[in-house]
């Protein structure tokens, strides 16, 4: 009987029984709220996770806010681009288009 296993994941054998130890558990996202005045400069944004399995490396963004840009290190970000995290988090900056509210 073939047998595939993902990469990383530690699998016993015995007679017909199979034993699976390991298993990857997806990470999770904690809600980190962030509040700022309608024309603030900016408004820092903190991304946090945690992983039972290990540590978080990187945010995928999977969407963007309305109404203004969200921005690394000074550079706006796109859907998909990934952002390192650094203890399970990763520090972030929106500027609010002007007058929104």
């Amino acid at each position: 009987m073939p047998i595939a296993v993902p990469q990383g994941v530690d699998v016993a054998i015995t007679g017909e029984q199979i034993t699976v130890k390991g298993a990857n558990e997806a990470p999770s996202a904690i809600v980190t709220p962030a509040t700022g005045g309608e024309d603030a400069v900016s408004i820092p944004i903190t991304l946090r996770g945690s992983d039972s399995d290990g540590s978080i490396a990187s945010f995928t963004i999977e969407s963007l806010p309305a109404h203004g840009t969200l921005l690394l290190g000074g550079v706006p970000l796109a859907v998909g681009s990934v952002v390192p995290a650094g203890a399970g988090s990763a520090s972030l900056s929106f500027v609010p288009d002007a007058d929104w509210n």
